[in-house]
């Protein structure tokens, strides 16, 4: 297989243990998502540049944002490009 196909199926096998939880698998597998009424939980599984068909790494990115603190960091800082980022390891 090619390292973006081990990669992928890595990404799906991962996928599937969080499911359970209420996270829907998107782009291929490589994004997890969850949102409830005012919070929206990322799981994003990066590359690495460096993956060939005997190692392949699976880099994980999470992050947590509201709803309610958009709104709030749009109105105080007249920022429209605000996320409400709570937290992020991007």
């Amino acid at each position: 297989m090619k390292p973006k196909e081990i990669f992928l199926t890595g990404c799906n096998e991962i996928a599937k243990a969080f499911i359970e939880y209420g996270f829907k698998p998107l782009k291929k597998g490589q994004l997890l998502k969850r949102i409830d009424k005012d919070m929206v939980y990322d799981i994003y599984f990066q590359s690495s540049q460096r993956n060939y068909s005997a190692n392949v790494s699976i880099l994980p990115q999470f992050s947590i944002y509201s709803k309610e603190l958009k709104k709030w960091e749009m109105l105080h800082t007249k920022n429209e490009k605000s996320n409400g980022l709570i937290y992020g390891n991007l």
